[in-house]
């Protein structure tokens, strides 16, 4: 049996045990700067966005912007309008419809929004419409009112 110095092998544990510590204390380092890293790059898209924001806002609201700011706008407004359009076509799909002031989702049967307190004004369903023209339209005969005035009288 070979014989085993064990200061050696006490040493070369306590070399391996140092070097992991100091493997863990970096790679801990690494991983902190690159979170503050990812928080600080978070923040500048807050940033941009919160700028983009108030950029739009001030364009919605008829502020002048130059021609490359408004191209942009214009496409977000349209694209805003395409998601309008989507959701609610979303919520039919679902038996709901939106809130027409914080665009919310809400039951069909809704009078008022539940999350703005809105009251919500009933749309006619198109087949409502369509039905009340064709009983507008429901045309008498000649003579046929005076004959229902002589028989109610």
């Amino acid at each position: 049996m070979p014989d085993i110095n064990f200061d050696d092998f006490s040493k070369t544990i306590s070399n391996a045990a140092e070097t992991v510590g100091k493997k863990t204390e970096l790679f801990l380092e690494i991983q902190k700067m690159k979170s503050q890293i990812h928080s600080a790059k978070r923040a500048v898209e807050k940033s941009y966005k919160d700028l983009g924001e108030l950029i739009y806002q001030r364009y919605d609201a008829g502020e002048g912007v130059d021609s490359e700011v408004a191209l942009i706008c214009e496409d977000i407004s349209q694209m805003k309008a395409v998601i309008s359009d989507l959701k609610e076509e979303l919520a039919l799909k679902r038996g709901r419809k939106i809130c027409p002031v914080c665009q919310a989702e809400v039951a069909a049967e809704s009078v008022y929004c539940m999350k703005c307190g809105s009251k919500i004004v009933a749309e006619q369903d198109d087949r409502d419409v369509f039905e009340e023209d064709e009983q507008e339209e429901t045309v008498t005969e000649p003579g046929e009112e005076e004959k229902e005035e002589q028989g109610e009288e």
